[in-house]
């Protein structure tokens, strides 16, 4: 499986993280979640939750979750894989984000062990 030494810019991945909170944030009236999660290493990252994703459950806080076809950004070429002014493109640029990152959008799925499930609702919880 996959680690965050695996993400690279513009390729899709398939990792195992581990869920540590998330942040809603509001850019041009869309809502972006950022994630903070750390893969099976230890690693500790964000990932950005596209608008145009699909609502999954709530996350729980500890608990490993399986992502498939996570897309892999750099802050800096973000807008190479997202609209210009997309809501993403903007959370890119927020303070947090100074290494690759990365995005779940609608072709990407999130499962608890052996369950599928798509992405989490944008929403506000306690953050970094």
């Amino acid at each position: 499986m996959a680690t965050y030494t695996d993400i690279t810019h513009g390729a899709r991945v398939d990792i195992t993280v581990e869920f540590l909170s998330k942040r809603a944030l509001h850019c041009r009236d869309e809502p972006v979640t950022r994630l903070y999660v750390a893969d099976e290493a230890g690693t500790q990252f964000r990932i950005l939750v596209s608008a145009t994703s699909q609502p999954y459950p709530d996350l729980a806080t500890g608990k490993t979750y399986q992502i498939t076809g996570l897309l892999g950004a750099s802050p800096d070429r973000v807008s190479e894989l997202t609209e210009p002014n997309s809501s993403v493109n903007l959370a890119a640029e927020k303070p947090g984000i100074d290494d690759t990152f990365g995005i779940i959008d609608a072709d990407t799925t999130l499962g608890l062990g052996s369950e599928a499930t798509r992405q989490p609702e944008p929403g506000d919880t306690d953050a970094p």
